[in-house]
């Protein structure tokens, strides 16, 4: 097994030592310290597991902002790409950024659909992780599409596994 050991932390105290009682009396005397040191033991490690989680979320909060970007924003999406030889394509020499986009709409809390400015239609949808806002050194005007069409599948494949035919 890999990782800590799980250890019984009534064996970390000096005074603990393995006694077999004679009679029922002296186990249920035994039990009844042991159960009181057990629940001492379980509140200090709620205590312990509270102050993580503060720790962790404090930590979480600095490293991640709430997304404060609205439709009509002007912004770059990450641009992925990965290393090819066979086409002959470097993904250190390929652009970081996708630029610029404008946000046409909204799917969820942190999903936004973009389009390429000169055009008010359906482009990409990225999560607000992906984006960064744009700052142009020019004025841009930006038109929001009263309709927009997000088509389904872009790819013109069909996705999932092909249904059986029951014989």
């Amino acid at each position: 097994m890999f990782g800590r050991k799980l250890y019984n932390p009534l064996f970390n105290r000096l005074d603990c030592e393995l006694v077999i009682p004679d009679t029922v009396e002296g186990f249920e005397l035994n039990h009844h310290e042991m159960v009181e040191t057990m629940k001492e033991y379980a509140g200090k490690a709620r205590e312990l597991m509270e102050e993580a989680k503060i720790k962790q979320s404090y930590y979480h909060d600095m490293k991640v902002s709430e997304s404060d970007f609205k439709i009509g924003d002007v912004v770059k999406k990450k641009f992925y790409v990965l290393s090819n030889a066979f086409k002959g394509i470097t993904s250190s020499l390929e652009p970081k950024f996708e630029a610029p986009l404008k946000i046409i709409g909204k799917l969820g809390s942190n999903i936004y659909v973009l389009s390429k400015l000169e055009k008010n239609e359906f482009y990409t949808a990225a999560h607000s992780s992906q984006l960064f806002h744009y700052y142009s050194r020019e004025d841009v005007k930006v038109e929001i599409p009263e309709e927009i069409r997000i088509p389904l599948n872009t790819s013109g494949k069909k996705r999932g596994r092909p249904l059986q035919n029951p014989s």
